[in-house]
């Protein structure tokens, strides 16, 4: 009877531990389909009209952990066909925001921009900031690290070329050189720096809601100041209850109701 009992258990304990690896195994095949079998299927949805599918399976890939410029940029596009300025906006900002060179998304974005009802005037700044703003944020970071990465080793081999060099006409464009390779590296260091920070701050939002209202305080019964509506870019300052406080490119500033926005 002991040993009945005993050879039961052991019976039960391995059927279990079976079927938990069963189980497991078919969770595994489920959830590793390929994700460019993924992204074809979603293409193939888009070229066919199917807009509404093609969303589905883009967000599918998104939810799943696919992310890239590309993804964003044809979830974008299908979101634009459904008339969803909303959301095509937010996707277009995405895919440029991970691929800032990416100038096809550059076109539908400002194509998208200008269906929407509000018209942000920005502050004008001051001109060579904004000159050097443009052309840092048309790379991404990976772009500078690598840049400033070649800089520098042209850096030290012109130093070297400086330190090494018989004749002083050698060694003066060697110093010369190498000092200005120096000050390249040290701007592309910083633009590296400072792309990695825009693209891992998520402060940027866009407006859902097809009318968003900003109060002069974080609560309903506070004053409106201003409404936006759909597709309208904002960014977030500061996060108080179930309100942001938001500022637009024009200066004007307010709280808005976290459901009325999404980050990028």
């Amino acid at each position: 009877m002991r040993y009945f009992f005993s050879f039961s258990l052991r019976t039960i304990i391995c059927a279990s531990m079976l079927f938990v690896f069963l189980f497991l195994q078919v969770d595994v095949i489920a959830q590793s389909e390929d994700p460019e079998s993924m992204f074809n299927e979603a293409n193939l949805a888009y070229k066919e009209g199917r807009f509404g599918d093609a969303v589905i399976k883009y967000e599918d890939m998104i939810d799943n952990g696919y992310i890239s410029a590309d993804i964003y940029y044809n979830l974008g596009n299908a979101y634009y066909r459904l008339d969803n300025l909303g959301y095509a906006i937010l996707n277009f900002e995405r895919s440029v925001k991970l691929n800032p060179s990416r100038e096809d998304a550059k076109h539908n974005l400002a194509l998208a921009k200008a269906k929407t009802i509000d018209n942000i005037e920005p502050v004008p700044g001051f001109f060579l900031s904004e000159i050097i703003s443009m052309f840092i944020g048309s790379q991404d970071s990976e772009f500078w690290s690598w840049s400033t990465i070649t800089l520098l080793w042209l850096t030290f081999c012109l130093l070297a070329l400086f330190i090494l060099g018989r004749s002083p006409s050698i060694r003066r464009l060697g110093l010369l050189s190498g000092m200005i390779f120096l000050v390249m590296s040290v701007f592309s260091l910083l633009a590296a720096w400072n792309t990695d920070y825009s693209e891992n701050l998520r402060t940027d939002a866009i407006v859902m809601s097809s009318t968003a209202y900003v109060r002069s305080e974080p609560n309903d019964a506070s004053p409106e100041l201003f409404v936006l509506h759909e597709g309208t870019k904002a960014e977030i300052i500061n996060l108080e209850g179930n309100y942001f406080f938001i500022t637009l490119a024009d200066g004007n500033k307010g709280w808005i109701e976290q459901t009325d926005i999404e980050r990028i």
